[in-house]
């Protein structure tokens, strides 16, 4: 649990580093997304990182989700993917 606490600080970092680095768009997707989500993305993707790392923790049940934070991610990079490559390598802000 201590390291998915670090994903607040992580997602930080990141929209940091797309801020002010050359960032490559695909490799810079998932702090993009958690970026946009703002601080409900980032507390989502680390409830579903304990359901699926610490099943059991602290007696809570896996819960049910409509919107995982990791398929928003897959998405974001499927659809950079397709746009093809002059896409992908931009300087995404």
């Amino acid at each position: 649990d201590m390291g998915i606490a670090l994903v607040p600080v992580l997602a930080e970092l990141g929209a940091w580093g797309r801020h002010h680095f050359r960032a490559n768009a695909l490799l810079s997707v998932a702090a993009k997304v958690l970026e946009s989500g703002g601080p409900s993305a980032r507390q989502r993707l680390m409830e579903e990182l304990r359901d699926q790392h610490l099943p059991g923790a602290a007696g809570a049940p896996k819960r049910a989700r409509k919107h995982s934070v990791r398929d928003e991610i897959g998405r974001a990079y499927q659809e950079l993917v397709e746009a093809g490559p002059k896409l992908s390598r931009s300087r995404d802000r």
